[in-house]
C-alpha cells in the first residue's frame, strides 16, 4: 500500500504548490495523494501501488508489494491439486485391481 503522509517530490521539495497543480491524483478517500499508478481498493480501504486485484482467497490486495507472494501462493496451491489428484488416482486403481 501507500505510505501514510506520502506526498509528491514536487510538494515536498517546498514548492508550496498546495493549490492542486500536482501531476499526482489526490485519492478523497483517503485523503492523500496518490503515488503514479496506484488505486484505491473499496474492500481494504487503502490506495495500493500498482494495484492487480482484490483476492478474496487471501483478503487482500494484490499490488507491488505481493505479488510474488501472490504468484507462489497460486503454484502451490495448483501442485497441491495435482498431488491431491494422483493420489485419489492411485487409490482408485489400486481398489479396482482388488
Amino acid at each position: 500500500s501507500v505510505p501514510a503522509g506520502w506526498i509528491p517530490p514536487e510538494l515536498s521539495a517546498g514548492g508550496g504548490d498546495e493549490g492542486g497543480g500536482t501531476s499526482h491524483p489526490y485519492c478523497k478517500r483517503c485523503d492523500a495523494y496518490r503515488p503514479p499508478r496506484a488505486q484505491h481498493c473499496k474492500q481494504c480501504g487503502k490506495c495500493v501501488l500498482r494495484m492487480d486485484h482484490h483476492c478474496p482467497w487471501v483478503q487482500n490486495c494484490v499490488g507491488a508489494a505481493n505479488t510474488k507472494f501472490f504468484v507462489l501462493f497460486l503454484f502451490y496451491a495448483t501442485l497441491g491439486c495435482w498431488h491431491y489428484s494422483c493420489l485419489i488416482i492411485a487409490y482408485t486403481y489400486n481398489a479396482a485391481r482388488g
